[in-house]
């Protein structure tokens, strides 16, 4: 539930329009009361998605990186969406009444009916607290932890808009507003009692997120061994656009398939098994080994392009003896494709 004192923090931060001040580049840290570091961008500037955003430790950063990493135009489509969809922050953002959960809405208005607030000089006035875990549909900011942090990154910005009025951004530690480039060291915000102190840190230039590497069971691979050797596979982890419920109140979920396509034959062979799960990589991993335990055959080689699939698929084929090459997978991206177009034919 928001508190009156979350909301009272949110409506002083957009009296500030520090958007108006800072872009989206000109990322600050807080460092919350348990010592986390929440790393803090401030939308708005066009003035079409006013927002704080908190991506909260490395982890959540790795997502803001990713994220700007995928203006490169050699992105693909599929790429964009999966980078889209792994977002891991917390926002704060005004917006339309149509973007309000029902329960939010009948919240905020009890909040501006007992107080008199309203937000003013702005097309969207409705306060919107929202949560972006990886892989899920943007859902409600439930966790006391969360409701913490989004306070604390909301009075630090307050905190910042303040300074501004007293000092260039130059002074405070923002780069100048002609540099493109994300700067190297950003001012960090820790409170003592009742008093920010200023300090700066040094942002990680790379924040490497190890991949998960699933191994068979010594009994597993040696009756996989011991199958026929047939075809050659293009395989790639893929995420389905289509949020589906997985557990009731909690955020719905765009699940993930490891599609195998056999070039020789044109054919799927993988099971079409969605994974939504916390141990998505393990599930998948199981899921693919299935595959050739109930066809009984092993493939005669193995093309994987991304990272994460050659890692997923590495230890499989070090076991089994089945090669792996590092090349693209375009005849299992053009079949992930289909299989997307009969799906929105479905009604999903």
């Amino acid at each position: 539930m928001i508190t009156d004192k979350l909301y009272d923090k949110a409506f002083e931060y957009f009296g500030t329009k520090l958007w108006k001040q800072l872009y989206d580049m000109d990322l600050f840290a807080v460092e919350f009361s348990d010592k986390e570091i929440g790393w803090c961008t401030v939308m708005g500037e066009l003035g079409e998605h006013i927002s704080l955003a908190v991506y909260v430790g490395n982890e959540g950063l790795k997502t803001f990186y990713d994220l700007l990493g995928s203006n490169d135009e050699n992105i693909s489509d599929e790429q964009y969406q999966e980078i889209s969809l792994g977002q891991n922050c917390l926002h704060c953002s005004l917006e339309t009444k149509d973007f309000m959960f029902p329960d939010e809405l009948k919240e905020f208005k009890s909040y501006t009916e007992r107080t008199g607030n309203k937000i003013k000089g702005e097309r969207r006035k409705f306060v919107h607290f929202t949560k972006y875990a990886p892989h899920c549909l943007p859902w409600y900011i439930k966790s006391k932890k969360d409701l913490s942090y989004i306070e604390q990154a909301l009075e630090a910005a307050i905190e910042v808009s303040k300074k501004l009025s007293e000092k260039s951004k130059i002074e405070l530690g923002f780069p100048p507003d002609e540099q493109n480039e994300m700067q190297k060291t950003i001012p960090l915000l820790s409170k003592t009692k009742t008093v920010f102190e200023w300090k700066t840190i040094e942002l990680p230039q790379e924040i490497a997120v190890p991949y998960f590497e699933p191994k068979l069971s010594d009994e597993a691979a040696e009756e996989l061994s011991s199958f026929e050797r047939k075809g050659t596979l293009e395989c790639k982890v893929f995420r389905i656009p289509f949020p589906l419920e997985d557990k009731k109140n909690e955020p719905p979920r765009y699940p993930a398939i490891l599609l195998a396509l056999d070039t020789d034959a044109g054919m799927i062979v993988s099971k079409p098994d969605f994974i939504m799960d916390d141990e998505e990589d393990l599930k998948l991993f199981d899921s693919f080994a299935d595959t050739f335990f109930e066809q009984k055959f092993l493939p005669e080689k193995i093309k994987a392009f991304d990272d994460r699939t050659v890692n997923l698929l590495k230890n499989f084929c070090l076991q089994t003896g089945t090669p792996i090459a590092v090349e693209p997978v375009r005849e299992a991206e053009a079949a992930f494709g289909d299989m997307l177009m009969q799906m929105g034919m479905m009604g999903f």
